[in-house]
């Protein structure tokens, strides 16, 4: 939290480099890849997507509001377990979700996938197919595109890029955390600095006060005891 307020991925995590950790994950493990925050909104551009996710699945209204629940779901799901998860899409592919944490606070998801950990089959993308309207000859060529990776291979990779995530987040937290108590410091300096020179400006005002005040009696003083004087004067009885 920052200011009682929820921390957001772009608080501590300079962008610039997130996108070039999920960009060198995706090419050396030839893993489509994205990061997006706690709503699902993308914050980083889109790594190595598939053709037949990119032109087929999400090449419709339908096909990619079925995409953006199965993230969201896989999102959710990784996110209130604090770990990896891997499941199934809505069409029949893999995908995985690794949520970013900061002391236990949910901040945003990796995603990515879009593989398979055997070889495919037609008939398991057959309702897909019918319920996306897609031309099955050109889905069928773009299907056989579909990096097959072990399972094994796969939880290893996500378990790796969630940790070297999480990792670079703990320590964005703690230097936001290092420069906003250097800003109370700061603050802290200048508000004792203010009441330092408040207080000497009052002594000064109030130096000045009783001066004038003591300058302005002085006349009538004098005369009043000058007064008293005389009246104190020892006249002998005659």
């Amino acid at each position: 939290m920052i200011n009682n307020k929820p921390l957001k991925i772009t608080d501590i995590l300079d962008i610039k480099l997130i996108q070039s950790l999920q960009d060198n994950f995706a090419q050396s493990m030839d893993i489509a890849s994205i990061i997006v925050d706690t709503n699902g909104n993308p914050v980083t551009k889109p790594s190595r997507y598939t053709n037949i996710c990119a032109n087929f699945i999400h090449n419709s209204v339908s096909g990619d509001t079925k995409c953006a629940e199965s993230h969201r779901k896989c999102g959710e799901f990784a996110a209130k377990t604090g770990k990896p998860y891997i499941s199934k899409c809505h069409a029949g592919l893999i995908d995985f979700a690794a949520p970013i944490l900061v002391n236990g606070e949910h901040i945003g998801t990796i995603l990515g996938g879009q593989l398979l950990t055997k070889k495919p089959l037609v008939s398991d993308f057959k309702n897909a197919i019918e319920e996306l309207n897609l031309n099955k000859k050109e889905f069928i060529t773009a299907l056989k595109e579909i990096k097959v990776i072990e399972e094994q291979k796969l939880k290893s990779a996500v378990e790796t890029i969630f940790i070297i995530a999480n990792s670079i987040s703990q320590i964005g937290y703690e230097e936001l955390e290092l420069k906003r108590n250097a800003k109370k410091m700061e603050r802290s300096i200048l508000d004792q600095h203010k009441l330092l020179d408040d207080s000497r400006k009052y002594n000064i005002n109030q130096s000045k006060m009783f001066y004038s005040i003591s300058h302005e009696l002085k006349t009538p003083l004098n005369i009043i005891f000058s007064e008293i004087g005389r009246a104190h004067v020892w006249t002998p009885v005659t």
